[in-house]
């Protein structure tokens, strides 16, 4: 199975909805999906599109450790540090 890292780190409303278009493809498709999410991309976890993912089979949904103010909101997100997710990116097949 090949390993998808979608990263997200700016949004808007249009990144957003292309964001879960991305999340999407990745379930039809049955790829093995770790979502990283970042300054300002992490205001998306606050959306309750994704209060649900693990609904779809992705458990693997992580927050950059620097960016902890928020991490309030982040229920099912797990912190990852720089060189944790760099490793991430180094063992998949494609980063998005």
């Amino acid at each position: 199975m090949k390993t998808l890292v979608l990263i997200t780190e700016h949004i808007d409303s249009q990144q957003a909805q292309w964001q879960v278009d991305k999340i999407m493809a990745a379930i039809a498709y049955d790829l093995d999906l770790s979502l990283v999410f970042m300054y300002e991309g992490l205001t998306q976890l606050e959306n309750k599109a994704y209060s649900n993912l693990s609904l779809y089979g992705i458990e693997h949904v992580f927050y950059l450790k620097q960016q902890e103010q928020i991490t309030q909101s982040l229920v099912n997100a797990q912190s990852i540090n720089l060189q944790d997710l760099k490793h991430l990116i180094q063992q998949a097949d494609l980063v998005l």
